[in-house]
């Protein structure tokens, strides 16, 4: 069973326009994280979502990680990951227009 690595983050440096209380998507919700060793795994270009959007096809299957909230008001002290699969952006549309009436462009539908 592979765990991955592990390290403790000595710092985290959030993109300068990262609002957590703000009531719409930014997309700005990224940060730099200062570990306290290096980890043993080669360098890796990952694709932003804004770029995926357009290579991306409905079906396709990815992997989506982050620190997000697991209920109500409690967000994860560690980082997580979930499968999941691209849907068809109607469907997004139709679910973002009932509660804001926006979906941003750098949003990937899952």
């Amino acid at each position: 069973d592979n765990q991955g690595a592990s390290a403790d983050v000595l710092r985290a440096i959030p993109h300068p326009k990262f609002d957590l209380h703000a009531t719409t998507p930014s997309g700005c919700d990224i940060a730099l994280l200062v570990l306290d060793s290096a980890l043993d795994t080669p360098p890796a270009r990952l694709p932003t979502a804004a770029s995926a959007r357009t290579a991306l096809v409905d079906s396709t299957q990815l992997l989506v990680s982050g620190w997000g909230e697991k209920s109500a008001g409690v967000n994860s002290r560690r980082l997580r990951a979930a499968p999941m699969t691209i849907r068809p952006t109607a469907d997004c549309v139709a679910a973002f227009a009932a509660a804001t009436g926006v979906l941003p462009d750098d949003t990937v539908c899952v």
